[in-house]
């Protein structure tokens, strides 16, 4: 019998935290809701939401430094309704895969102060990856 020690190889991964999964699945939400939303405002590059029941919905949308659509603006906006969905389904799905507020931290979601007691926060959009 030899006493050989283990073969150390440097190509293991780190082990995830726990909230590194829910971490990725905001920030793709995040990417798909700029893209969704960069299809009327090409230089769209944030926006704002707030959580109720676990489910996010937009309440207004930036575009360099200036908000282009809030709320508000359902009827006479930039954005239509349809669009404003899809954005608010794939955060929603991207909160679905989420481990708490770590993972939002990390995602870089900052949580924005309001007198109502909402869970509200903006998201900052990655530029646009470039088309295929």
């Amino acid at each position: 019998m030899t006493n050989r020690k283990p073969i150390e190889t440097h190509d293991a991964q780190p082990e995830k935290k726990p909230y590194d999964h829910g971490r990725d699945a905001l920030r793709e939400g995040v990417r798909k809701a700029g893209d969704i939303l960069r299809e009327l405002v090409p230089n769209a590059t944030a926006a704002s939401l707030v959580i109720e029941d676990d489910h996010p919905r937009l309440i207004s949308v930036t575009a360099d430094g200036e908000i282009v659509w809030t709320d508000d603006d359902q009827d006479s906006g930039l954005f239509d309704y349809e669009r404003i969905g899809g954005a608010d389904a794939v955060l929603h799905q991207a909160l679905r895969l989420s481990t708490g507020p770590e993972a939002l931290r990390a995602a870089g979601w900052k949580p924005l102060e309001n007198d109502r007691g909402l869970e509200a926060y903006a998201i900052e959009f990655p530029p646009p990856l470039p088309k295929q």
